[in-house]
């Protein structure tokens, strides 16, 4: 839902799947929605290590998989 509001979908974020963001996901420009699904995920890593600093190790290998190019 994040990703969808960042591309200008107005969805609510309430973190359930429902109608709502099916149609915003239905509505997206899927070229503009990846890199900002990408983003998202890149943050929520980013902050599972900062909270957690025995997580860094994996940050890498976790960003590597965030920004991994979808054929």
């Amino acid at each position: 839902q994040r990703a969808l509001r960042s591309v200008g979908i107005n969805v609510i974020e309430d973190g359930l799947f429902g109608a709502q963001t099916l149609s915003g996901l239905n509505n997206a420009n899927p070229k503009v929605l990846l890199p900002a699904i990408k983003s998202e995920a890149a943050g929520y890593y980013r902050l599972i290590a900062a909270k957690n600093p025995q997580q860094q190790k994996f940050l890498s290998g976790w960003l590597n998989r965030a920004y991994r190019k979808i054929s």
